[in-house]
């Protein structure tokens, strides 16, 4: 009575098949998910670098480092989101001054509400109140350049800015971001 014989896959079958490509794809979703972020860090790091040569050409022409052109109530200045005026005095060595690639930190940031936020920061240290609190008074006015957040692994992060280690008032940027930077007077890359 059934001579023909249909060729089909079985409800087993196509279970099987259906699981598979479904762990193949959460593979490569993880996967793809970790180089986006390392991609992120490396651009951090290599932002990093332009503002620091931008920072150095200024003090070169001008004697100092910039004033922040807009600091937070804390005396940093941040790169918010919308605007593109981080650092704005460096805007004739660089056509754009960048930002960090998630950047989603509005005008109310401080370094008190960090967690979770991805901003690049700035402070130029000049007063003798601020160097002394620090312990940097034998580097004259300084400059940090930093980042709040990396995504992947802050310990892989070449540099960290401190001041006066093995003093009673020793800082250590490294506390407050992922990555920071201290140009002063002999600083190089």
């Amino acid at each position: 009575m059934f001579s023909k014989s249909k060729k089909s896959f079985t409800l087993v079958e196509l279970l099987i098949v259906i699981s598979i490509i479904g762990i193949i794809s959460s593979i490569v979703f993880v996967s793809y998910s970790a180089n986006q972020k390392r991609a992120r860090d490396a651009k951090r790091l290599a932002d990093m670098t332009t503002i620091i040569h931008a920072l150095k050409a200024y003090k070169q022409e001008n004697g100092h480092y910039p004033e922040e052109s807009k600091p937070a109530g804390d005396g940093w200045e941040y790169s918010y989101i919308a605007t593109n005026d981080f650092l704005a005095a460096l805007h004739q060595y660089l056509p754009a001054v960048p930002t960090d690639p998630i950047n989603k930190v509005t005008s109310t940031f401080s370094l008190a509400s960090r967690a979770g936020s991805y901003t690049y920061a700035y402070h130029y240290y000049n007063q003798p109140t601020e160097l002394l609190n620090y312990d940097c008074q034998n580097v004259g006015s300084y400059a940090i350049i930093a980042f709040t957040s990396a995504e992947v692994d802050s310990n892989k992060l070449t540099e960290d800015a401190t001041c006066g280690l093995g003093t009673a008032k020793s800082y250590d940027w490294g506390k407050d971001f992922d990555y920071s930077y201290k140009l002063a007077d002999g600083n190089s890359l």
